[in-house]
């Protein structure tokens, strides 16, 4: 491929770039954060097979490996101000997720570091002066609540088996509390990140889907399905339970959908949505669960 022949050059950028992280902050410096998730984003887009060898060539090479990268991208997002912070966030969350399948490990130390800020609580603890910056704040906080949620969907490895039972669950639960408490942008992302999750398990062995929390996943899709403001977060939760069908099989998910009252709810947007092509979507839904 002639992209192989960028490789060398994003090497040096990665350990360039990292090799400016550690130390003082200073201004723009987010910036650096900002070209190491646009890294990411190049990488993650690739086919796999050229993926997997620019991971191996690129972040193992960065700053020590993939696990110290990691690392060294987890301190940098728990220190600064907010826009520093969930610069961070999202250049950890693209970066785990190109290496999602070495052995970073880091799945614990996200819930830890960033669990608190996906409470509706913490809004209460700034209280600004003006509307402008009320509205800020606000903005803010939702970005940082979005990376966040990529940065857990990032951090769970494609092996589920892998994966601690407690930190596994812990991360479904925050996805699933996230759909529920908010909506906007924080709500569909949540949303999109747990159908990812479950579209993943189609690779998982029979052992592995049956540890899952499926139910929850499914209950968070479910909760897509109730936001009556933004089409595009029913359609995510539609096709994320499209796709679960496609992983867990019919049966499961239909059964997973009446125990949380989602199929009513499926059969309520497939007859009554106003958008049409959601309407569509829960109708082939509809047909295959049937």
């Amino acid at each position: 491929s002639g992209l192989e022949q960028f490789v060398p050059l994003l090497t040096k950028a990665t350990v360039s770039l990292g090799d400016l992280l550690p130390g003082r902050l200073w201004e723009h410096k987010e910036n650096v954060l900002e070209a190491i998730e646009s890294i990411g984003d190049v990488v993650n887009s690739l086919p796999e097979a050229l993926k997997s060898q620019l991971v191996t060539t690129i972040w193992r090479q960065a700053s020590g490996g993939a696990s110290n990268f990691v690392e060294l991208l987890l301190r940098e997002s728990c220190r600064g101000k907010s826009e520093y912070r969930t610069s961070g966030i999202l250049a950890l969350a693209k970066t785990l997720k190109s290496v999602r399948d070495s052995d970073t490990g880091v799945l614990r130390q996200v819930l830890t570091a960033f669990g608190e800020d996906l409470s509706p609580a913490t809004d209460a603890t700034d209280e600004p002066n003006d509307e402008t910056s009320v509205q800020g704040g606000k903005k803010a906080a939702a970005a940082k609540r979005v990376a966040i949620i990529l940065c857990i969907e990032s951090a769970i490895p494609s092996d589920v088996s892998s994966t601690p039972a407690d930190d596994f669950d812990d991360a479904l639960f925050a996805l699933r509390t996230c759909a529920e408490n908010f909506d906007g942008e924080i709500r569909s992302t949540a949303v999109q990140a747990a159908g990812d999750v479950l579209a993943r398990l189609a690779g998982a062995t029979p052992e592995a889907r049956e540890r899952c929390g499926t139910s929850i996943l499914v209950d968070a899709l479910r909760l897509g399905l109730v936001d009556g403001r933004q089409a595009r977060t029913r359609r995510r939760a539609l096709e994320g339970l499209s796709r679960a069908e496609g992983a867990l099989g019919a049966e499961r998910v239909r059964g997973e959908l009446e125990a949380c009252e989602g199929m009513e709810l499926l059969v309520e947007v497939k007859e009554h949505d106003v958008d049409e092509g959601v309407k569509a979507l829960a109708s082939e839904l509809w047909l295959k669960l049937s």
